[in-house]
């Protein structure tokens, strides 16, 4: 079935709209700006349209790299579609729609397990036509996947949840290998902290829950082949990138392409050295009916992933409809990057999916087919949600021909690769007569016939490919390569570079030594395949530098830090005799080193002093310049210097920055540093703290026209580790505040570490800072100070004395002890009796009323103090009791009176009956569980028989019934129902 993402809560709040009108979050706008804009400028235009207050709200930046903005207006009291309109119209606006709703694609079947996946070889099992399949058996005989012939992994982003411990995807998951998980750092500065395991856009980390329809999606592109467990996919080896995209709304379809599209951007402008090789995005996932004219940047953003060489493949509806009539989204956008997929059988007939010779590209066996389940495997699923992810993975497997050209297209023009794939995708279709007029191409995909095309476009003499160059002296160097096929020969030449003449090297062998070449000098090579017929003919050249030439060291280090020595490191140079290391203190004291090494030990240094070290080499040409000098501190100046804490930013400090910070000694009116500022080195402000004390603090953000709202948070090292993740090294949270100047105080706890420590001071527009280690965020700024942590006076955070029980109701009970001199607050705790766990509650007073407790129950309780900057332990606990609901008769008054009470439990009324012997005043009172007072009813009756109705508003519960007369009184509890 095809499943809406939380539809039915959003329908509860429309006002007078039916489901099929409600296509997009209400009240949203997704707008793209053109370059060099800003997003607040044009918000503060928009507060106002055609004389009513919008109320816009500037949400988030759903993708930084393509200005695309999530805003947010009181669709109530304006024309929605008016507004739109107006928005589009606005200068520095690109493009302006509504945030639509998006739906699942999953057709969950009935049918039994099969015991083959017939999509891959069909030999007519379970009443199928046979060759009804994709032919993988043939594909795999060329390529079972993995990475290209030039040495790159193969990566497929699928944007939803996937049982990431699934034993049979285990080793063809991606992981961002340049990224350290769980350390708060953006290690790889991508723009996204520890995504690791990928991207969550609802959790912005990389927690990607585990889905069983993102676990069979991943199954159909990668379950792990040929290792004796479940299923396989049409990749035995290939990475898949998860990318949770959230569901319910078209801005996380924006954020969660931004994912894929940053990765490969970087590997595209790296040369593949970070990043990743992103082929195919699968979005198993859209809106029924949906128009691309309403959504022009969920549409232009498979352009935009295409030009990177980024292929995405969409599932059409899993209804009979034609898509060209009724339209969809994503299928029905136009961008030529986008692969529009529908479902077909184990009989090569499409019945269920959409269709349509327009819009939808190719065919995929989706109905019927069997892959991993969420746990285990194998299942039967059906679903365009399965057919897609089959061609984002036959796609992934094209990639991985033994044929360096694609490998060498990919990274020369990668639009210009995924489009050769695509075009091998869809002219290897089997053309089946049923699809010939449901589909654009005519037919059903399939992965030998694409990979043969793409294998001819390569050549009848592919060329070698994972060419490399190691071992370089003065006077040879090793080539190393790989011939696509090991019964070929490979020629080889090469030359001095700017020399017309080659040298050739016929039938050489990798890897192959250049030997009696010249010292520090560049030279070329490129090498060809030899075929029975034909020649691959030679290669793009590759060039190296011999060694020996006289040049300025490289990677200089600096290692082992103490606070008088550290180790100075280099990169030898072949034609060195010796090497200069000029050591510059901060007085301006000078001192030269020479020797032969390349390192050197500098001791005797003073602690806690900057130094400046440079190197230069000397040849028999003579010597080269000094490097550039590398500055450092040697330890010893505490904790604040001599810890390297994790780097943290701001940005887009146009409107916003931190002006001014004071607590103690610092009183630092920094102004706008960019984003950053560090404070910390010998002329930064620093400040003395004292442990057990309450400082006060001042935070001032500066702005460049009108005020904003802004959130501040400060942290402390107490216990100088190096990061600000303990408990307590928040010390202080502003919340968010409009105020010219934010005051407040942070309390340094008496376990604190004495010295130097850091202090981080993070502001944010108009949301929570995202943490002491964000590698960056919009709109705000950080600044870094030392202070130091001295010793205080400790209270007397005694243990509260003498608790006892001093009243109780029948759901409470309230409990008292002796003041404690230094004491700010108390902490007091209950359980009931036989259980384990404490409920906490805080007062300033020696006493407190424990709410909501069960009546005529047995509880443990205890009590600490809370002192500045400590606390103690808790007391010796005691046992208080609930008060208990009875019924009394004193002096046998019911019976005396042949009182009558029905019905109990009663709903609405009350029936009283009862005789008097004797004229007398008569009071009647209901009292809730708490024993207060809810009705009172008193009458002077006569002497005689008495039927009274007690009519009551009263709530569901327990009270009880007082009757008191001259004679006594008589108590009943009642139920309310």
């Amino acid at each position: 079935m095809k499943y809406l993402l939380t539809l039915s809560l959003l329908l509860a709040v429309t006002l007078g709209m039916n489901a099929q009108n409600l296509d997009h979050v209400q009240g949203d706008l997704l707008v793209q700006l053109t370059p060099g804009h800003s997003i607040r400028p044009i918000a503060k235009r928009l507060d106002q349209f055609k004389g009513k207050p919008t109320d816009l709200q500037i949400v988030e930046n759903s993708s930084e790299p393509l200005r695309i903005w999530l805003l947010h207006f009181d669709w109530t009291s304006i024309n929605e579609r008016d507004f739109l309109e107006h928005v589009r119209r606005q200068p520095g606006v690109e493009l302006a729609q509504f945030n639509h709703l998006i739906s699942q694609r999953e057709t969950v079947p009935d049918d039994p397990i099969f015991a083959s996946q017939w999509q891959w070889v069909n030999t007519g099992q379970g009443g199928g036509t046979p060759d009804a399949d994709v032919d993988a058996d043939l594909a795999w005989d060329i390529t079972t996947g993995g990475s290209t012939a030039t040495g790159h992994d193969i990566v497929i982003c699928v944007t939803e949840g996937t049982n990431r411990n699934h034993p049979d995807l285990q080793g063809n998951l991606w992981v961002n290998a340049a990224e350290i998980p769980g350390n708060g750092i953006d290690d790889d500065n991508n723009g996204y902290v520890d995504d690791y395991n990928g991207w969550n856009t609802s959790s912005n980390d990389d927690g990607i829950p585990s889905q069983s329809h993102g676990t069979q999606v991943s199954g159909m592109i990668g379950a792990k082949g040929n290792n004796a467990l479940f299923a396989t996919g049409i990749n035995w080896d290939v990475k898949i990138m998860n990318v949770e995209f959230g569901g319910i709304n078209e801005a996380n379809v924006v954020e969660a392409y931004t994912y894929p599209l940053v990765q490969r951007r970087r590997w595209n402008q790296s040369g593949g050295t970070q990043g990743a090789f992103v082929v195919a995005t699968n979005s198993s996932w859209g809106i029924d009916g949906g128009d691309p004219a309403d959504s022009p940047l969920w549409c232009a953003f498979y352009d935009s992933l295409g030009v990177e060489g980024i292929l995405s493949c969409g599932a059409t509806a899993n209804n009979n409809v034609n898509i060209d009539q009724v339209l969809d989204l994503p299928t029905a956008c136009t961008s030529e990057y986008m692969v529009a997929v529908t479902a077909t059988n184990n009989n090569d007939v499409r019945t269920f999916s959409g269709y349509g010779t327009t819009h939808i590209d190719v065919a995929a066996p989706g109905g019927g087919i069997v892959t991993i389940s969420t746990n285990g495997g194998p299942s039967t699923t059906s679903g365009t949600s399965f057919a897609t992810p089959l061609t984002a993975g036959i796609i992934g497997l094209m990639y991985s021909i033994p044929c360096s050209n694609i490998g060498e297209l990919a990274q020369a023009d990668p639009a210009a690769a995924a489009q050769q794939v695509r075009d091998a995708l869809y002219a290897g279709v089997d053309i089946i007569p049923n699809l010939v007029n449901e589909t654009k191409y005519g037919g059903r995909v399939n992965a030998f016939n694409s990979l043969t095309l793409l294998l001819q476009n390569c050549g009848p003499c592919p060329k070698p490919y994972n060419v490399e160059v190691s071992n370089i002296l003065d006077v040879s160097a090793a080539i190393q390569w790989v011939s696509p096929d090991s019964s070929l020969t490979t020629d080889l030449r090469y030359r001095i570079l700017g020399d017309t003449v080659w040298t050739v090297a016929a039938n050489a062998i990798s890897p192959f030594e250049l030997a009696g070449l010249q010292a520090c000098t560049s030279y070329e090579f490129q090498l060809q395949e030899n075929c029975a017929s034909d020649s691959s003919g030679f290669a793009n050249s590759v060039y190296f530098t011999t060694d020996g030439c006289c040049v300025a060291p490289g990677n200089l280090t600096l290692t082992g830090l103490t606070t008088n020595s550290a180790l100075f490191g280099w990169g030898s140079v072949f034609a060195a005799n010796s090497y200069n290391i000029r050591l510059v203190s901060a007085l301006g004291d000078t001192i030269i080193f020479t020797q032969t090494e390349n390192s050197l030990l500098l001791a005797g240094l003073a602690e806690c002093t900057n130094y400046e070290v440079q190197v230069q080499t000397v040849c028999d040409t003579g010597a080269t310049d000094f490097t550039l000098p590398i500055a450092f501190t040697t330890l010893g100046c505490g904790a604040c210097r001599d810890i390297s804490y994790c780097p943290t930013a701001g940005g887009d400090t146009e409107y916003e920055w931190i002006e001014n910070v004071q607590i103690g000694f610092i009183n630092n009116t920094s102004g706008n540093d960019g984003g950053y500022g560090d404070f910390t080195g010998d002329v930064g402000p620093t400040t003395e703290l004292l442990t057990f004390t309450s400082n006060p603090i001042s935070l001032t953000p500066g702005f460049s026209g009108g005020t904003f709202p802004e959130w501040f948070v400060v942290y402390i090292d107490f216990n100088q580790d190096g990061d600000f993740g303990d408990a307590g090294e928040k010390a202080f949270d502003s919340g968010m505040t409009v105020s010219s100047t934010i005051t407040g105080n942070i309390v340094v706890p008496g376990t604190a570490a004495l010295g130097s420590t850091r202090m981080r001071v993070v502001m944010r527009w108009n949301s929570t800072p995202a943490g002491p280690c964000a590698a960056s965020f919009n709109n705000g700024e950080v600044e870094d100070y030392c202070v130091s942590i001295n010793p205080g006076v400790a209270p007397n955070c005694a243990v509260p004395a003498d608790l006892a029980q001093t009243d109780s109701t029948l759901s409470s009970a309230t409990v008292a002890w002796e003041l404690v001199e230094d004491a700010m607050s108390y902490t007091l705790q209950h359980r009931k009796v036989g259980l384990t766990s404490w409920n906490t509650n805080n007062t300033m007073n020696n006493s407190f009323e424990i709410p909501n407790l069960e009546t005529c129950v047995e509880y443990e309780v205890r009590v600490r103090s809370n002192c500045t900057g400590t606390f103690s332990d808790y007391s010796s606990s005691i046992f208080v009791k609930t008060s208990c609901l009875t019924s009394v008769n004193d002096g046998g008054l019911a019976a005396k009176l042949g009182l009558s009470i029905s019905p109990n439990p009663f709903t609405d009324d009350i029936q009283l009956g009862f005789w008097l012997d004797r004229a007398q005043s008569i009071r009647i009172e209901l009292t809730d569980a708490l024993g207060r007072s809810v009705y009172l009813n008193q009458q002077d009756l006569p002497a005689g028989q008495h039927q009274l109705k007690l009519s009551p508003a009263l709530v569901p519960g327990v009270y009880g019934l007082k009757l008191k007369g001259d004679d006594g009184q008589f108590t009943q509890k009642l139920v309310k129902q």
